[in-house]
């Protein structure tokens, strides 16, 4: 496969997190982006955290830098979720902050609204969508029910799902589980630190699986008593794996997590990412085998340090890739080589996938930082 020149779009301080949507309504998605949010969440710049919105310039693609509009801004910017939480007609932002100065501080949840003239605005109207329940967020999963979309949020509270009741006019709160609490005292991390949920069959919610707790090292599943509505549902928690200890910071190895269906068995699968030190540096391929009892196989499928994993069909084949990126960032953890790399799915369709296919199953293409 042929390499691909980069062309530079913008160029940002400090970058964090991005998502795409078509806010200029001229059919090609748009990137939104939030940036200078300092070194670390101990070392934040109070006056960073802008979010911006990059136009797309269609199939005028050049050198020329996508033009750049205004958002809002809040320190610490982190996640940013697009889309439609408290009606259908306008694109809606909610911005997540990570913390807000020492961790017992609650941090805001903010909610950017579309304007009437979005290519010449100078901001997003903004309101506050919460600001005394959450700590130390990490990382939130959107999801759709009936015409809104809502959030299921891991925090220092642990998982916690977030959406717009349209009767009350009223943004509503439900703790879900309560995370990893065993080095509570010791670190001052607990909770959860990622989140993804995953499909089985025709149940689009059928489990959570969780990385606990911020920058932790444990993988936990959490799987249903019975399939009835979100609101009724009991889950219980299966702690998969343990990868290491906590570091003199109080970290662990685990960054990342997310799900799919590889194999086209109608079941999601998930990825874990490991930013390291080895051994617990790489990437781990979970496949559900009895949610009843929290069974699921594993295989090792990179060594690699990875921080963020994106899904795609790379290669246009019909089945779903991942790229990574390993995770070097001062303050936290440095991997010693770390890179970007594609892994194009390899894995036997229609055939029960066996310890001994591990190291084909997804053929990497790495390029070097």
């Amino acid at each position: 496969m042929g390499k691909t020149k980069p062309t530079q779009i913008q160029k940002l301080i400090t970058p964090v997190s991005t998502s795409q949507a078509d806010i200029s309504g001229d059919g090609f998605n748009d990137i939104i982006i939030c940036f200078d949010y300092g070194n670390t969440i101990h070392d934040f710049n109070p006056d960073g955290g802008h979010i911006v919105w990059l136009e797309n310039p269609g199939k005028n693609i050049s050198t020329v830098p996508w033009k750049q509009h205004y958002v809002g801004r809040s320190a610490t910017m982190h996640r940013l979720k697009i889309g439609y939480f408290t009606q259908t007609k306008r694109l809606e932002i909610i911005g997540l902050p990570i913390v807000n100065g020492p961790f017992d501080v609650p941090v805001p949840v903010l909610l950017f609204r579309q304007p009437d003239d979005v290519l010449s605005a100078k901001a997003w109207d903004c309101e506050t969508v919460d600001e005394d329940f959450f700590h130390i967020i990490h990382e939130a999963k959107m999801f759709k029910v009936n015409s809104l979309d809502q959030l299921l949020i891991a925090s220092r509270e642990g998982l916690s799902w977030l959406y717009y009741n349209e009767n009350s006019a009223k943004w509503i709160i439900v703790k879900i589980a309560t995370g990893e609490e065993k080095e509570k005292q010791q670190t001052n991390y607990y909770g959860s630190g990622n989140v993804d949920i995953g499909k089985v069959g025709s149940d689009t919610f059928a489990y959570i699986v969780a990385i606990e707790p911020f920058h932790g090292s444990v993988v936990s599943v959490y799987t249903k008593t019975a399939n009835n509505s979100l609101t009724h549902i009991q889950w219980q928690r299966h702690i998969l794996d343990e990868y290491g200890y906590p570091n003199e910071n109080g970290e662990g190895t685990g960054h990342h997590v997310i799900c799919a269906d590889f194999d086209k068995d109608g079941d999601d699968e998930f990825l874990v990412a490991l930013r390291g030190p080895s051994p617990n540096e790489g990437i781990f391929y979970y496949k559900p085998l009895d949610l009843s009892r929290g069974l699921f196989a594993k295989w090792k499928v990179s060594n690699e340090s990875t921080a963020r994993i994106a899904l795609a069909d790379f290669d246009n084949d019909s089945f779903i890739d991942f790229a990574t990126i390993g995770y070097h960032v001062p303050g936290y953890y440095l991997a010693k080589d770390p890179s970007i790399n594609i892994f194009y799915n390899r894995l036997p369709v229609g055939k029960k996938f066996k310890k001994e296919t591990d190291e084909n199953a997804f053929s990497p293409q790495r390029t070097t930082l």
